[in-house]
């Protein structure tokens, strides 16, 4: 039985060697959560209509476990009936219960998709002040993204307090964090001398070189 460190080595090996893959299926059969939610990771990943099925039983099970696991595969689960898949439609409503519960678990990455479903209205009437505080809540445990969100909620008085020094500080955490829109809505801040930022042409025009080279080996989405 692989020890839980070993676990994720061979989550990433599992995609291309048979042997990766049964050992992660042992150990996922005999009941190892870590196992099941890094076997349901890997064949998310792998893709394909007979992966999708069982990535989705094997998430469920780590699901149903007790801890970190469970929150990690519950936001899993989550981030997949938010985007959906092919042969499998969007369903807010079950991303939305999924993602609650792993917010609770104090999962960061649910966090930020349960303020996109609140702040869009995607299950429901849209709810700024939810929105706001997941993604206060996310973006307080590093996820450039929400951030970013963040800013423009305080930019805009979005559920939140119109405040351009918040949000200057959120845009520039994000900025350093080379997510690319923060740094080019950093870069126009800079250019116009709005958002609480000095104008300083100089330093805009860096900023804008900075966001393009981002785009170029920007992250995924949380």
């Amino acid at each position: 039985m692989p020890s839980a460190g070993e676990i994720s080595a061979l989550q990433m090996q599992a995609r291309t060697d048979t042997g990766a893959e049964l050992q992660l299926k042992r150990a996922a059969a005999a009941g190892m959560p870590e196992a099941q939610l890094a076997l349901g990771r890997m064949l998310l990943l792998r893709g394909g209509s007979g992966e999708l099925s069982q990535a989705l039983a094997w998430l469920n099970s780590a699901a149903a476990r007790p801890g970190d696991v469970s929150a990690a595969a519950r936001t899993e689960l989550g981030k997949l009936y938010f985007r959906g898949a092919a042969g499998m439609p969007r369903d807010y409503q079950k991303a939305l219960a999924l993602l609650d519960a792993a917010a609770q678990q104090d999962s960061a990455v649910a966090a930020y998709y349960l303020g996109l479903i609140y702040r869009n209205g995607l299950a429901g009437p849209a709810d700024k002040a939810a929105a706001a505080s997941w993604m206060l809540k996310s973006a307080g445990q590093h996820i450039p993204a929400a951030m970013f969100i963040v800013a423009n909620m305080y930019l805009a008085g979005e559920g939140l307090p119109q405040n351009d020094g918040e949000a200057r500080k959120w845009l520039e955490k994000a900025a350093e964090m080379e997510h690319p829109e923060a740094l080019q809505l950093m870069a126009i801040g800079l250019h116009e001398g709005t958002m609480g930022f000095p104008r300083d042409e100089k330093l805009a025009q860096q900023q804008m070189q900075e966001a393009a080279h981002a785009l170029t080996h920007r992250a995924i989405d949380p």
